[in-house]
């Protein structure tokens, strides 16, 4: 199967010489099952044809990622006409090019001109994923916006890593009807459907040009247990019990669909 993706890249571009492969580098070579792959490349480098070229700026709209296999190809393309002379050197290009299960993968950046004729290859990469290591983890990536539709207003953030690791904000209000943040930074699975971690409830300043870093709290207040319930073909919902400074909170959650 090939599916190919457009991403959004701004990037000047100078060129004066032929690139070294070494260039195209990877976020990780050695990255663990379904943790986020990124492409970098050095400054300098999108541009720099073997000659003098017109076409020193990236086309963010035309920029793709294919994949066909354990191939995955970067293809920027060039845009055109510009005064060589007034486009500074191009800034370094990261793009995240995919979460991958264990195997062994081929990265391949291109050049191509305005008008899709190719223009040569920037540089290549590899890397290896593993077997899954040994902490227990779901597959499944919880990843996303939970809330309950019926207490619209509050919600819960949940982002996991490669690692299994979930880092978690939760949006409430307080007892006066002000909002109140509380983070769960990280955590353990006591199975495939159970995650528990420390609660923290964070304060700081206004946001504002004058930002005192001195006024941000970090105070521990209890702790969060996640309840998962997959039923094998879509995720039915979650529970979240918080146990806190205040009392035990116990709420039934779901993903919030876009």
């Amino acid at each position: 199967m090939v599916c190919t993706l457009r991403l959004g890249i701004a990037v000047a571009c100078l060129c004066s010489c032929a690139v070294a492969l070494a260039q195209v580098g990877l976020s990780n070579t050695t990255p663990v099952p379904f943790e986020t792959v990124r492409v970098r490349i050095a400054r300098g480098v999108v541009g720099n044809f073997p000659q003098r070229s017109q076409y020193p700026v990236l086309d963010e709209a035309a920029t793709r990622i294919s994949m066909a296999g354990g191939k995955i190809t970067v293809t920027l393309r060039m845009l055109g006409n510009f005064d060589f002379n007034e486009i500074p050197p191009s800034e370094p290009v990261d793009l995240a090019i995919g979460q991958f299960p264990p195997g062994s993968y081929d990265v391949e950046v291109l050049r191509e001109l305005p008008d899709g004729t190719p223009a040569g290859s920037i540089g290549t990469a590899s890397f290896t994923i593993g077997a899954p290591p040994a902490w227990l983890a779901p597959a499944i990536n919880y990843s996303g916006i939970w809330w309950n539709p019926d207490e619209s207003g509050w919600g819960l953030n949940l982002i996991q890593h490669g690692s299994g690791v979930i880092f978690a904000t939760w949006f409430v209000y307080g007892a006066d009807g002000k909002p109140v943040w509380y983070v769960v930074p990280d955590g353990t699975w006591s199975s495939v459907r159970d995650y528990i971690g420390p609660v923290y409830r964070t304060t700081g300043p206004v946001l504002g040009s004058s930002f005192d870093p001195s006024k941000v709290s970090v105070t521990r207040v209890g702790t969060a247990h996640l309840y998962f319930n997959w039923n094998g073909t879509g995720l039915a919902n979650a529970g979240v019990e918080m146990n806190l400074d205040s009392g035990r909170v116990f709420k039934l959650i779901t993903p919030q669909a876009f």
